[in-house]
């Protein structure tokens, strides 16, 4: 039973002040969806401007880590002095979403609060699965209905499955067309 609806991560601060521990904690708006979650994760964005907060991924300058169940052992790191967007989302075992927020700061400060307010959806793409609370690629290589795929040649050809498409490619070497 999860009781808690708070948690707390830590969260070095480096710059021209020197180390900072900075304090983090995730809350939930709506305490019936801290039981709910299963798995908590933070991860912090470059703040690049007004109203981007939370950013894209490719703005990712730490994380994601997990800070439920209890975070794994190791270190946050440490972050410059500047602008970020703090991040929390809480999602379920099969990756679909309960709550989520986000707060812009500016480094060096002692503490993060974020709220997580509920959200619906979420879930993973088609090729990928749900692992421990994240969608990872399911490793699979997907081919258009009447194609297999053909390892030999890393191309999805005509035939009903590998041995086939690859007698095909073999024998023809064109009609073959890349993975979806």
């Amino acid at each position: 039973m999860r009781c808690a609806s708070s948690l707390v991560a830590l969260l070095a601060c480096s710059g021209c002040y020197g180390p900072i521990d900075v304090e983090w904690s995730a809350s939930f708006q709506n305490a019936s969806d801290s039981a709910e979650a299963d798995y908590v994760f933070v991860d912090v964005r470059q703040d690049t401007g007004i109203l981007d907060c939370p950013g894209e991924l490719e703005d990712l300058v730490r994380g994601p880590y997990q800070i439920r169940p209890a975070a794994p052992a190791g270190t946050i790191p440490t972050l410059d002095a500047g602008e970020y967007c703090f991040h929390a989302t809480a999602v379920r075992a099969d990756c679909t979403w309960v709550a989520a927020g986000w707060i812009a700061l500016e480094i060096p400060r002692d503490e993060v609060s974020i709220v997580m307010r509920s959200m619906t959806g979420g879930g993973c793409s088609a090729g990928q699965v749900c692992v421990a609370g994240q969608c990872v690629s399911d490793g699979v290589t997907r081919c258009a209905a009447g194609t297999a795929y053909c390892g030999d040649a890393m191309l999805c050809c005509p035939g009903a499955d590998e041995g086939d498409a690859c007698d095909f490619f073999e024998l023809v070497g064109s009609g073959c067309t890349a993975p979806l």
